[in-house]
């Protein structure tokens, strides 16, 4: 089930687009309110989705580093190893906190032994 609240949301809007009774906007309002709840509810990968929204920003969602690390760091603490090696991207670049590679690198390593090959990466480099 880790991946349906993101397939429920993509089949929504390919259910809506196809029927011509969506635009782009109501549908990001409508995946937020799926993922945000999702979220809450523990979901690393919905939580990480959010991140992503609000790292780039869209039409719907304003464009926040801060709020992106808070969903990111959400993620990694449910064990999403993706969300990990963001979050130590973020911290080792200063985006939305304080620069820290003690920091970065103890979330590399999180991502690494949740078998992310980029956070293992990351976190050989900064050692």
């Amino acid at each position: 089930m880790k991946n349906g609240f993101f397939l429920l949301s993509f089949l929504y809007f390919a259910s809506l687009n196809l029927t011509g009774c969506a635009s782009t906007k109501n549908y990001m309002n409508d995946v937020f309110s799926v993922e945000k709840r999702s979220c809450s509810r523990g979901n690393g990968e919905s939580c990480s989705l959010l991140g992503t929204l609000y790292y780039y920003g869209s039409n719907s969602t304003p464009q926040s580093y801060s709020e992106s690390f808070k969903y990111y760091k959400t993620a990694c603490d449910n064990n999403f190893a993706q969300a990990c090696n963001k979050v130590g991207l973020m911290i080792e670049s200063g985006e939305g906190v304080n620069k820290n590679y003690t920091q970065a690198s103890a979330y590399y390593a999180k991502g690494c032994k949740l078998k992310n090959a980029l956070a293992c990466s990351n976190h050989e480099r900064l050692k």
